[in-house]
């Protein structure tokens, strides 16, 4: 949350502190949380525990939103 606001607050108003290449490294830090801690997750525990289950029909699993709370 913090890398965001960083962003934010430089796209608000630039400022000739921080320089091009720091701008991109805090670019490419905030992407790469998102992606690892974020997106992985999400497409894991979502798909994994919640879709698959259903579409296969298991019969343990029958209710899919209960299991994706326990996982």
């Amino acid at each position: 949350m913090s890398l965001s606001s960083i962003i934010r607050h430089e796209l608000k108003r630039p400022s000739k502190r921080m320089r091009g290449h720091m701008y991109n490294a805090i670019i490419t830090a905030h992407g790469l949380m998102i992606i690892f801690f974020m997106v992985i997750p999400v497409l894991i525990g979502g798909f994994g525990n919640y879709l698959i289950p259903m579409q296969l029909g298991a019969p343990d699993l029958m209710y899919g939103r209960l299991n994706l709370f326990s996982f």
